[in-house]
């Protein structure tokens, strides 16, 4: 079974070009990290992979259904992936509680001026907020919350649709050690209990090496998938990243899926 494929796939932004070519698949419920230097094209990719931004050239397979260059993102696809942003790039400056921010991840149909909810939207956002922990900050306005929360909340925010697959770009940065075992935890009962697919950006290779399936390296315009077990190459990969880090990783051969 095909969850993510990627074929020869080929990025531009504003003429440049991000993304040269990146081959790859996931094939069954998995951890991934996504992981390479500041501008490699992280986000880049993740946003190509839920259709806000469109290849030049390649292919993209979400289950069986196929995105290819000028054609239009499937409403049934996005329907089956959650996407959480980066916290920084969001503008909360609105007093929203944490119980808005996460209902506003149901909203499909908008008209003037009425927002369409299911009904059991409430029961919703309770069993969430429960699953995460965060029942108790429900209505606290999101400004007030500390850097762990937030994330939490963002992240239902995600999941309250229930996707099939997770995108998640650096829901780690800013976050306390308790509250990033807590989700890194979260995230892998999602994947070994529920049977999602968490694919996660973050710059931490500790992270990668021990709590991933799968390691998404992305430097160069290009992203190669590897095993978490790891890799005899990773060091052209990361030679941007501290000597600290490297030495993390252990020198063995490759597990291209």
């Amino acid at each position: 079974m095909v969850i993510i494929a990627v074929e020869e796939l080929k990025v531009s932004i504003g003429g440049r070009i991000v993304i040269s070519e990146a081959t790859f698949a996931i094939r069954e419920p998995s951890l991934v990290v996504v992981i390479g230097p500041n501008g490699a094209g992280k986000t880049t990719l993740l946003k190509t992979l839920i259709g806000l931004i469109r290849p030049v050239r390649g292919c993209i397979r979400i289950f069986d259904s196929i995105v290819k260059p000028g054609s239009k993102y499937p409403k049934s696809v996005r329907k089956l992936i959650g996407y959480m942003p980066q916290r920084d790039v969001i503008n909360y400056a609105a007093p929203l509680t944490a119980r808005e921010i996460i209902v506003s991840g149901l909203i499909e149909n908008i008209s003037v001026p009425r927002i369409l909810l299911p009904r059991d939207s409430n029961d919703m956002v309770l069993q969430i907020a429960q699953r995460l922990g965060i029942e108790s900050i429900l209505d606290k306005f999101f400004d007030e919350l500390s850097g762990g929360q937030q994330q939490k909340v963002l992240l239902a925010r995600a999941l309250i649709k229930d996707p099939k697959i997770l995108i998640l770009d650096e829901p780690l940065s800013n976050v306390d050690e308790i509250s990033r075992v807590e989700i890194l935890e979260l995230l892998r009962d999602l994947v070994r209990r529920d049977g999602k697919t968490v694919m996660l950006v973050t710059h931490d290779v500790e992270i990668a090496m021990n709590w991933s399936d799968y390691v998404l390296l992305v430097n160069n315009g290009r992203a190669v998938l590897y095993s978490s077990k790891m890799v005899e190459d990773v060091d052209k990969f990361l030679r941007h990243y501290p000597e600290k880090d490297r030495k993390i990783i252990p020198s063995r051969s490759p597990y291209c899926a």
